[in-house]
């Protein structure tokens, strides 16, 4: 959990970075899938701990990913496009 809180922390404004370069000591860019799935490990473990600020730190990733989300509802490529080349969205009718 610390290491996942790490990656969030490392780029803000609330996202979490799906690399590390050990060799180089930096964290890539903030990806959306990554940050997902982290919000419901951030989620299950405030529940089993009872530390809330697991609750306020999967909120600040959901935010987040709002904030990056295209019109149709897709979460964007994680090259520092998003919004403008959803990887998946709700198809136009």
């Amino acid at each position: 959990m610390t290491w996942l809180r790490r990656a969030q922390e490392a780029k803000r404004p609330g996202g979490v970075s799906a690399v590390y370069y050990q060799d180089q000591g930096r964290w890539e860019v903030d990806y959306p899938e990554t940050t997902g799935y982290i919000i419901t490990t951030f989620l299950t473990y405030a529940r089993l701990t009872g530390d809330d600020r697991y609750l306020a730190w999967a909120k600040e990733m959901g935010d987040w990913e709002v904030n990056i989300q295209a019109p149709e509802g897709g979460a964007g490529e994680p090259v520092g496009v998003y919004g403008l080349r959803p990887r998946s969205s709700t198809p136009a009718r």
